[in-house]
């Protein structure tokens, strides 16, 4: 079990030295959609949303300092002058901030209808563990993780109870075009834009939401690689 240790300056200047050295680190160590133990620029444990809100100043930025059951992160004060390092650190705590407000509701109603015609309600859907993947044939992050969310529905399809489904901006045709060039093994939905837009006020694409037997959404994240773990907890 890995021990938290707090950072020193050199350490935090070297990863700050420039944006892309930077943005490498948090990517593969801070990633925010995760779960993880929140702590003040003190090392006192704060609360995953009061955490974010300081992000979204601009004046700390979040580092990795451990793991134990979940991985530890803390805020170091940022006196750099690198703007898009500091905006971007701020865009992503607002993401985070947003799909963390999002857990615990309810998944908004729904009737669905994919490419093969087979219809999804929350009635047929009761007891099921869902994992929604939101996403347009344009998006190009969204297309780059097919292999990798595929790859998911391989590891899950032992599991009745587990349901993938794609909601997706382009219409029926386009999509049955696209797909046949860049399979998706998610049920895909077609023409849903007003719904993920509208009503379940999705912020950015890809975005995958993971829903748990009850009907209420447990996980949201921008990033596949955290999808699994998700799908873990909510099972």
């Amino acid at each position: 079990m890995q021990k938290p240790v707090p950072l020193t300056y050199a350490q935090i200047s070297a990863l700050t030295k420039n944006y892309a050295t930077w943005y490498s680190y948090i990517y593969n160590e801070v990633p925010l959609a995760r779960q993880f133990k929140p702590l003040g620029t003190n090392g006192k444990l704060i609360t995953r949303k009061y955490f974010l809100q300081q992000l979204l100043t601009g004046k700390v930025l979040a580092f990795s300092i451990g793991q134990k059951r979940h991985p530890i992160y803390q805020l170091y004060p940022y006196e750099g002058k690198d703007v898009q390092l500091r905006t971007v650190s701020q865009r992503l705590a607002q993401d985070a901030l947003y799909q963390t407000d999002r857990v615990g509701q309810p998944l908004p109603a729904f009737h669905f209808t994919d490419l093969q015609g087979k219809t999804y309600t929350p009635e047929a859907l009761r007891g099921k563990v869902l994992v929604f993947k939101c996403w347009f044939i344009h998006c190009v992050g969204c297309v780059k993780e097919f292999p990798e969310v595929n790859a998911l529905v391989d590891k899950y399809k032992i599991y009745n109870d587990v349901i993938f489904i794609s909601l997706a901006y382009d219409d029926a045709p386009a999509l049955r075009k696209f797909l046949l060039q860049k399979p998706l093994q998610y049920a895909v939905v077609p023409n849903m834009r007003n719904y993920m837009d509208k009503v379940l006020k999705v912020n950015g694409y890809p975005t995958h939401v993971i829903v748990g037997r009850d009907g209420q959404i447990v996980y949201m994240t921008n990033t596949a690689a955290y999808v699994d773990y998700a799908i873990k907890a909510a099972l």
